[in-house]
Order: C-alpha cells, then structure tokens, then sequence
C-alpha cells in the first residue's frame, strides 16, 4: 500500500530528483557528453530513486528543447517518457508466472507497470511485486524476456536518436545474463543500457566489467526532511523524524509518514523515561494504547528502541553529535547506560520482539520488557 504523492509521478528533471548534489552533476556530465559510456548500472541497495534517474538521463537525450541541463518537460519526447510510453524506452522488470503456462515477459504486464510508474515515482522491488501477485512471490526475469530484449534493441529508432534499455533488477535475469552479455559486448548503434541493480554481486563479473558503475548515494536527512516538508506538508519537526527513522530512504520515509510511524519515536522516549521513573500508571496506560495498535506498530517501537540504546552507545564510546530530532536525550540517556546494561536491555527487547512475532500477550510482554528495563536502569553503572 502507498500513499500517493501527485508532484513526485510528474518528475523528469534533474532538480526535482532528490538524490546527492555531487552525484546529480556526475550524472548531467555523463548525459551531456556526446562520447558518453553505452552501458551503466545504477546500483542502490533499494533502488528508490532508480527509475526516476534513469527516465531523467533518458529525458536529457530525447528533449527537444532543452533548458541548460534540464530537459524541458514540455515537448513531445518529454511527454511520452513522462507517460511512460516513448516508443524508443524499453523497460524490463521481474515478472511472475502466467495462468496459461507460457515463459512471462515484461510485455504481459507493461500496462500495470505504466499505470504503476504513473502513480509511484519512488518505490522499492517489494511494492512492485506486492502490485502484481498477491502472495508473497520472487519474481524474475526470464530468458525469453532476454530474447525479447534483444530483438527490440535490434529495431531501428522510431522517434529518438537512441534506443533505450532500462532493466529494473538486471541481476533477476538469470540465464539470460548472457545473451544480454553479449549486446552489452557488441551493442545496437545507439543503443544505451541501464541496468538499475539492487544486489551487485548476483550480477555477472564480465556485465560488470563493461558497464560504467554509478552508485546511489542516499539522501542526507536534512535533504529527505526538506523533501516531506515542502512537497508533503508534513510538520518540520515529524519530517526530521521520519528522514532519520527511514534512514534516508525516500520510499521508506513515505511508506512511514502514510502509516503515521512519525509518532514512534516520540512513544519510544516517553517510554524510557516512564521506565525510569518506574510510573506504573502511565506505563499502563501506554501498555493499553500500544496494544490497541497492534503487533505490526509494536513491533516498530521495539525496533524504535533498539535504535536508542544503538546510538546511546555510538554516543558513549565516540561523543559524536549524532543526527537525530531528539539528541538531547540521548545525550542525557547515555549518562546512565554502560555497555552491559545496554546488552541486556537489548537482548530483552530482542526477546519481546520473539514473543510479539509468535503472538504472545501483548500486554504481558510490554510490561514485563518495562520492568526488565526498569531493572537494568536503576543499576549503579
């Protein structure tokens, strides 16, 4: 499930995209420069912003007006790559098996993949596979979309001066790799790939080493925090706590911000303190509201807390300024920790987290996590 953001299924242009500075004017040179490299791979360990670089780098070679190093986002190519159907893209994504029993190709399901990049500009191969099949499937990308792949490119260009290969999760492709070795190897004139690429060591070494490798550095906070201030109306002070939950990743921060998980750290300190303070009526209280919420929100306050004592010990060991909305507590929090009680602490939450996971009592386990908690706390350091 997403939470839809009309302004990011529009973005085209480099300044709409919301990846690293530096790694934006590595890209506009590569993309501007006419001896450019036939073959690159966009490696991310989540692949969010992916497409929407890719589709940008092909915008950059197929507009017709181009503003300085922006393409226009007016003209006719413009229009059809932001609709996702220039007829000179070919886009290939994991696919699941058909009903009738025939090898899937990225054709049988190109219509919900255009409604899909329509709607969602930055998503992970997670939520590609949870819209096309219900249960929880791997997809792949099978050989004869490789076949497919390379009668396409074999095709003169309809309307651009080039031909455009985009794989999404090249490293699925399995068998196929090598058929698509050797275009890589021996190219249609004009032809460009890009292999967007989650898992870099499933992909073979010999495509690896005849492609141009672009790694995706994640935004910092500060930049996610400005992007759901301004584009989603979210409070500055919940948008500093989502680009640090989410870890900088785009489609995590939105997932979470839809789901209203910029609450959980702020339930997370409270707890802590009334764990100190050993308040046994506000705990109860929070015990009952946690419960209401159900497993999956407990389970994120869990993982929220894992979290604290992390960064209360990086703060113990290191003394960094640690980016986080609320580091004055940590700060604070780490005077009463040492590396012990940390391990223990932790050791408990990861236990509570087991019992949650095999639905146990939730109310049993929060309050027997706040004791132990309480225990570990009041211990001289």
């Amino acid at each position: 499930m997403f939470y839809h953001f009309p302004f990011f299924a529009t973005q085209l242009s480099f300044d709409e995209i919301y990846i690293d500075e530096v790694f934006k004017e590595k890209l506009i040179r590569n993309f501007s420069n006419p001896k450019m490299h036939h073959a690159y791979i966009l490696h991310s360990n989540h692949l969010d912003t992916a497409i929407p670089i890719a589709k940008a780098c092909s915008c950059l070679l197929f507009c017709q007006k181009r503003i300085s190093n922006n393409p226009c986002n007016e003209c006719h190519a413009c229009k059809k790559i932001k609709q996702n159907i220039h007829p000179d893209i070919h886009f290939t994504f994991p696919t699941v098996s058909l009903k009738s029993g025939k090898a899937p190709i990225s054709d049988d399901f190109i219509a919900k993949w255009r409604s899909f990049l329509s709607s969602y500009t930055y998503f992970t191969p997670n939520q590609w596979m949870d819209e096309i099949v219900e249960a929880n499937k791997q997809g792949n990308i099978t050989h004869a979309e490789c076949k497919k792949i390379s009668s396409k490119l074999g095709l003169k260009a309809f309307e651009g001066t080039y031909k455009i290969s985009i794989i999404y999760q090249a490293e699925l492709m399995g068998d196929g790799s090598n058929r698509l070795l050797k275009l890589i190897e021996e190219p249609p004139e004009k032809t460009i790939f890009f292999l967007l690429v989650k898992d870099i060591n499933a992909l073979l070494p010999t495509i690896i080493s005849r492609c141009q490798l672009l790694k995706i550095p994640l935004p910092k906070n500060e930049q996610l925090a400005h992007i759901l201030t301004n584009y989603c109306d979210v409070p500055t002070e919940s948008a500093e706590k989502l680009a640090w939950q989410s870890k900088g990743i785009i489609s995590t921060a939105l997932k979470m911000f839809s789901e209203g998980q910029d609450e959980i750290v702020d339930i997370a300190i409270k707890w802590l303190r009334r764990c100190y303070s050993f308040d046994l009526q506000s705990i109860g209280k929070m015990v009952d509201d946690l419960n209401t919420l159900g497993r999956q929100k407990v389970s994120q306050f869990l993982t929220q807390l894992i979290d604290i004592f992390h960064l209360s010990f990086q703060h113990m060991h290191q003394n960094l300024h640690i980016e986080h909305p609320n580091f004055a507590f940590i700060q604070n929090f780490s005077k009463i920790l040492d590396p012990e009680k940390i391990d223990k602490i932790q050791k408990s939450i990861n236990q509570t987290a087991y019992q949650v996971k095999r639905n146990a009592h939730l109310k049993i386990a929060l309050f027997g996590l706040f004791l132990e908690i309480n225990n570990q706390l009041k211990l001289k350091t």
